[in-house]
């Protein structure tokens, strides 16, 4: 076993101890966590259902009781018979729990797959815990907000199991930012279009499902900034994962990615980026993405992005990119706005540029957020990119691994903040060379810091 996995080993073993108030039993608040009741209306009493290919076993593999759940792909093809990649799976919401900023919500499920219906290619099977503001982003509200936690069960690489005795268990958990007040759990199959056995079909192979629970397990845990290098796909119509966003659409979304290397390429850290242009309405018009922190009066806060625009879509006419930090009370009023332009029609082209904007909290704050965004006149063209986002208090640690409050002391919180940048792809997480690749490296030189401690 190699130093480089030991420390991967070791930083996850110190990220399982909480921060907040531990739950010492915590409540299953799905129903039919079995799947024992069908349903006339859909497949499983309780549950949602989207894609199809989702069925109760009675026979093939019954991890518990009298029934699984069953789930393959919906084996999608073009209108020229072309494969293409296709999602599907079922999902409850939690409605006897409110969800509170700071919560931690787990979501657990037994999962299998079978010799010789195992996954093939790039097929997987996802186990989400989602985050909702029910009067966010569907009612219109910019302050809305969705942000999801998605851990891959099982894949073409995962052992198939021949005993339901010995179903794997799988968990995720996540904690929950402001603006959101439901949670909801998500079982996805992502269906690939590969035929690897070169058998004539794509994307084969089912997955086995029993015992699913979602439940409060943490109570006022550190809330991190979620996903400023946009590398996590986003849940719903959101375009990035836990952003609130105000827009038309269509012009806000994250662009590169493995599906488009040459763009992937391009971008400031990682294979993704923000991506926005114009909503073409004839009007001024800003499209907007917000992100919120809890915020105390008198903290200094620093909002930082990446910006660029590209040759052949450059920015045109009186058209411009915009940062903010903003400072808002309990009841939603803001108390101080501090917006710079980013990059205009007279900006170079083709290389990222940093911007930052700070602020000092007023009496009465209760939270921070960042605002990126891009206003267009007169319907002009051109499109603007950003990455590398992120919003922090603006007074360094003791070391690079002395990330969150209080400052000049190494605990938990900064174990939890460094966790959620790595997974998140955030720039606060790539201390340690090569810079610009969030690695392993990364995780060595936080471990490092952590035990060596403040002066």
């Amino acid at each position: 076993m190699n130093a480089k996995f030991l420390s991967a080993i070791a930083l996850m073993g110190m990220a399982g101890a909480a921060t907040g108030q531990v739950i010492p039993s915590p409540v299953n608040e799905l129903l039919n966590t079995g799947f024992e009741n069908g349903s006339f209306e859909g497949v499983f009493a309780d549950w949602n259902t989207f894609g199809g290919n989702i069925s109760q076993d009675f026979a093939e593999f019954v991890i518990s009781d009298s029934a699984s759940a069953k789930i393959f792909g919906n084996f999608a093809t073009d209108d020229g018979g072309n494969p293409v990649p296709s999602t599907n799976g079922l999902f409850q919401d939690v409605f006897s729990l409110a969800v509170t900023p700071g919560d931690r919500w787990r979501a657990e499920l037994d999962a299998a797959h079978l010799m010789g219906d195992e996954m093939e290619g790039t097929n997987a099977l996802r186990l989400v815990v989602v985050y909702i503001d029910t009067l966010g982003p569907l009612g219109g509200d910019p302050q809305g907000n969705y942000v999801e936690q998605s851990f891959t069960m099982i894949d073409s690489t995962t052992p198939t199991t021949d005993d339901p005795a010995n179903t794997p268990r799988y968990s995720v958990d996540l904690v929950a930012p402001l603006g959101v007040d439901r949670a909801q759990i998500v079982i996805a199959l992502d269906q690939g279009t590969e035929d690897t056995d070169m058998d004539g079909n794509f994307g084969e192979g089912a997955a086995y499902l029993d015992n699913a629970f979602l439940g409060l397990v943490e109570e006022n845990a550190v809330i991190p900034f979620y996903d400023g290098g946009f590398e996590t796909a986003a849940p719903f119509q959101q375009a990035f994962n836990g952003w609130a966003q105000f827009d038309a659409g269509f012009n806000l979304f994250r662009a590169g990615g493995p599906g488009d290397p040459g763009l992937a390429s391009q971008a400031f850290e990682g294979e993704w980026f923000a991506f926005m242009f114009g909503q073409f309405n004839g009007e001024q018009n800003d499209t907007v993405a917000i992100q919120r922190l809890p915020a105390s009066e008198g903290e200094d806060w620093k909002a930082s992005i990446q910006s660029r625009h590209a040759t052949g879509d450059e920015i045109a006419g009186n058209n411009s990119g915009f940062l903010a930090i903003q400072f808002y009370d309990a009841a939603g009023n803001q108390l101080f706005d501090n917006g710079i332009t980013t990059l205009t029609a007279a900006s170079p082209t083709d290389v990222w540029t940093e911007f930052e904007a700070t602020g000092t909290a007023p009496a009465n704050t209760s939270e921070v957020r960042i605002v990126m965004g891009y206003q267009q006149q007169d319907d002009a063209g051109g499109a603007i990119w950003y990455d590398a986002a992120m919003l922090e208090l603006d007074e360094g640690g003791c070391n690079v691994a002395d990330l969150a409050l209080p400052f000049d002391l190494l605990d938990l919180s900064d174990i939890d903040a460094f966790i959620a940048a790595f997974v998140g792809g955030d720039a606060a997480a790539d201390i340690a060379a090569p810079f610009g690749v969030i690695d392993l490296s990364d995780i060595d030189a936080f471990i490092a810091a952590f035990f060596a401690g403040c002066p």
